[in-house]
C-alpha cells in the first residue's frame, strides 16, 4: 500500500471511531438520565367523574362523594402533607381536614391513598366554578396535580344529595354521620 491509501484508511478508521465514541457518549448520557428519572419520587394523581357512596352497617347509602386518589409510582416513600383544589387564577384551596385521610401521611412505594369530598360540600364552595385541578403536596412543597375537566366538575356539582350526610364537628374536630 502506498502512503495515500494508508492515510485514507487511517482517516476512515479515525472518523468511524469518533462517530462511535460520540454515539456511545450520547447513549450513556441518555441512559443515565433515564436511570435517574426511574429512581425519582413521583405521584400520580387521579380524579374521575365517578360518584362514590359509603354504606353503613345496615347497607344504607351515604350522600354522593368525589374520590381523589394519589398513587406513589416512583421510588421510596413520600410524606403527603396537603391536598386540595387548584383554581383557574393559579391560586389553590387546601383542605385542612380531608375526609377519610389523616395528614400528614406516608405514601409508601407502589401504594395509594384516597380522600373523599362530598359533592354537597363542593356545591357549597364559593369558588367551585374556578376549579381546574386537584393536588397533593409533599413535605418539600412538591405539588402533584391532575386536571379537573368542566364535565367532571358539572357532574360532581349536579350529583343528587340522597342518603345520610357526613358533617364536621367544630368542637370535637371530627367528622360524624349527620342523619
Amino acid at each position: 500500500m502506498d502512503n495515500s491509501s494508508t492515510a485514507w484508511l487511517t482517516t476512515i478508521i479515525a472518523v468511524y471511531g469518533a462517530i462511535l465514541a460520540t454515539l456511545s457518549f450520547i447513549a450513556s448520557i441518555w441512559l443515565g438520565v433515564v436511570e435517574l428519572n426511574r429512581h425519582k419520587q413521583k405521584v400520580s394523581v387521579q380524579a374521575t367523574d365517578m360518584i362514590a357512596r359509603l354504606y353503613d352497617e345496615l347497607g344504607a347509602p351515604s350522600e354522593s362523594f368525589i374520590g381523589i386518589k394519589a398513587i406513589n409510582v416512583g421510588e421510596g416513600p413520600i410524606n403527603i402533607v396537603g391536598v386540595g383544589w387548584l383554581l383557574s387564577d393559579n391560586s389553590f384551596i387546601q383542605i385542612l381536614n380531608p375526609y377519610m385521610l389523616t395528614l400528614p401521611t406516608v405514601l409508601k412505594e407502589r401504594s395509594s391513598i384516597t380522600f373523599l369530598f362530598a359533592c354537597r360540600w363542593l356545591r357549597e364552595m364559593k369558588y367551585k366554578d374556578k376549579i381546574v385541578g386537584i393536588f397533593f403536596k409533599d413535605e418539600i412543597d412538591q405539588i402533584w396535580k391532575a386536571k379537573v375537566t368542566k364535565r367532571m366538575l358539572k357532574k360532581w356539582i349536579n350529583a343528587k344529595h340522597e342518603g345520610w350526610s357526613v358533617d364536621w364537628d367544630k368542637v370535637s374536630k371530627n367528622y360524624y354521620r349527620a342523619n
